[in-house]
């Protein structure tokens, strides 16, 4: 996981807990706040009990989970609950158990080919758009920065995987 670079001193009291800048520190102090807090642990805690069972959970109890998404996801859970949902976790074991292992052995090299060029029908327009992308988001503030380089790669790998939608 690559995360980006601290933001300069005078910003650090005027990031959000998303990543935003913000003008003005505009939060929860004191009770409010530790209630919040508290909340956050409880339903982390509800989630990885079902991310811990997970095949169970979404064949027997798949209704109790999308009310549990519209909630919203605890934020420590949302990279393995994604994975979860879209299946990306047991496609990467079936390509593993299909080659032997050997496709963990070499990375993922199917999407580093793909990500590390640029999609010629849509690479200007990526190049474009992601600059656009979150302006005010500490991910996104810098060309060179992991937010920008690491979309750019996302967005060139799914432009050359379906062509006829683009990105």
């Amino acid at each position: 996981l690559l995360l980006p670079p601290p933001p300069p001193p005078l910003l650090l009291g005027k990031i959000d807990s998303y990543g935003f800048q913000v003008s003005t520190l505009r939060g929860m102090r004191g009770k409010k706040a530790q209630q919040q807090r508290e909340k956050e642990t409880e339903r982390t805690e509800r989630w990885a009990v079902m991310v811990s069972d997970w095949e169970v959970m979404w064949s027997k109890e798949r209704e109790r989970v999308k009310k549990r998404f519209l909630k919203g996801l605890p934020s420590a859970l949302r990279g393995p609950l994604w994975r979860k949902v879209t299946g990306s976790d047991h496609l990467r074991e079936l390509t593993n158990a299909a080659s032997g292992g050997a496709a963990a052995a070499d990375g993922d090299s199917f999407y580093s080919k793909l990500a590390s060029s640029s999609s010629d029908q849509f690479g200007h327009q990526i190049s474009l758009d992601i600059t656009r992308t979150f302006p005010e988001h500490i991910f996104f503030k810098s060309a060179t920065g992991v937010g920008q380089t690491g979309l750019t790669r996302v967005l060139n790998a799914y432009a050359q995987c379906d062509s006829s939608c683009g990105y």
